[in-house]
């Protein structure tokens, strides 16, 4: 190895050394009290450098989490994200309760990152929270943690009344970006659901969800729901976009049909994207 080469490494190894004492040079205590902290840096370098000590930091954090300050309640939780040691996951499901939407939201976020599947039925219950409503990272949070329990739940939600449409479309598209992190275990309980029916929107979600998948297997039960001209137009222009996206031969016929389709937006599906 060349001198520069070899002053480079050590370099390097110095800086490292340099950021974690750093971050340990503040001990923990200390850290764990700027998450209260009035000065936004103060918060900010706490969760990072917190996350940095990991491990050693996580029952001080969790004694924050519990704090009568709300900034402390709140920037704890998403420390315990960046950390992610499942020892603070009943913590954090706790947390889910709080009073204070950004510490619920940052809880949610936290056990997505620890993806420990006690959470699951607690996220679960929050689908069903007025005072939650449908945020993108409740899908988020249970597509990290991969459990198809969810994928249900997550599908019911969609058709929830809800008056701001923007929020409904966020939560959406974040449902499918889920079942997508799930991957091939979600192929099974999304087919159920088109084979079963549902309402349009629901189908829909399942559908697309499969093309971003793209795993043949679903390739059957699309092409059987393409073909069915009574079927909802928007449930069909979805189905028609997922089979052009797992690309099999076998989508090639309803495909083609579908460029005569009498709906113009299944016109549009069908062909090249």
């Amino acid at each position: 190895m060349k001198r520069n080469q070899i002053a480079l490494v050590v370099w390097c190894c110095v800086c490292c050394i340099w950021i974690f004492s750093f971050a340990e040079g503040k001990d923990i205590k200390s850290l764990v009290k700027d998450l209260g902290s009035e000065d936004i840096n103060d918060r900010n370098m706490a969760v990072i450098d917190l996350g940095r000590i990991g491990a050693p930091a996580v029952y001080p954090v969790i004694e924050a989490l519990k704090s009568g300050n709300s900034n402390a309640r709140r920037w704890a939780a998403e420390a315990l994200g960046r950390i992610k040691d499942p020892r603070a996951t009943e913590a954090l499901i706790e947390a889910l309760e709080d009073q204070e939407p950004y510490v619920r939201s940052n809880a949610v976020k936290a056990l997505g990152e620890i993806g420990d599947r006690r959470a699951v039925e607690p996220l679960l219950k929050l689908l069903k929270d007025p005072t939650y409503g449908l945020s993108g990272t409740l899908p988020r949070a249970l597509g990290q943690i991969g459990d198809t329990r969810a994928i249900v739940p997550l599908l019911e939600a969609q058709d929830v009344d809800h008056s701001e449409a923007r929020k409904i479309h966020s939560f959406a598209r974040e449902t499918v970006k889920a079942f997508k992190l799930m991957g091939n275990s979600a192929i099974d309980p999304l087919i159920k659901v088109l084979n079963e029916g549902g309402s349009p929107h629901q189908m829909a979600i399942a559908a697309e969800s499969l093309g971003k998948i793209k795993n043949k297997r679903a390739v059957p039960v699309l092409t059987e729901l393409m073909n069915n001209s009574e079927a909802d137009p928007f449930v069909r222009f979805k189905t028609a976009d997922a089979l052009a996206q797992i690309g099999d031969e076998r989508a090639l016929p309803p495909l083609i049909a579908g460029l005569n389709d009498k709906n113009k937006i299944v016109q549009r599906f069908s062909g090249p994207n």
